[in-house]
């Protein structure tokens, strides 16, 4: 956001991440929520498979490639929806 508000003509547009609000009074909401969607039987069973798969010990890269959607699909209300590419 700095740079984009510094250097305005060599920013075309941006993509803002973070979900959570600003305001501290709204944010003991959103991570209720968020904790609830990261506790999900599907979403614990993917952690706990990748885990157990010992991918990590030999294999970096395609570790993060098969966690790119696992550590934060809380932030997606709806994980279905959303397209890896």
């Amino acid at each position: 956001m700095l740079y984009a508000v510094t250097h305005p003509t060599r920013v075309a547009s941006l993509a803002l991440v973070s979900p959570a609000p600003a305001a501290k009074q709204e944010r003991a909401v959103y991570e209720a929520a968020l904790a609830a969607r990261n506790a999900t039987p599907e979403l614990l069973a993917q952690r706990k498979a990748l885990q157990e798969s010992g991918l990590r010990a030999h294999d970096i890269p395609a570790t993060i490639n098969a966690s790119s959607g696992s550590p934060s699909p809380g932030y997606f209300h709806e994980i279905r929806r959303v397209s890896v590419s």
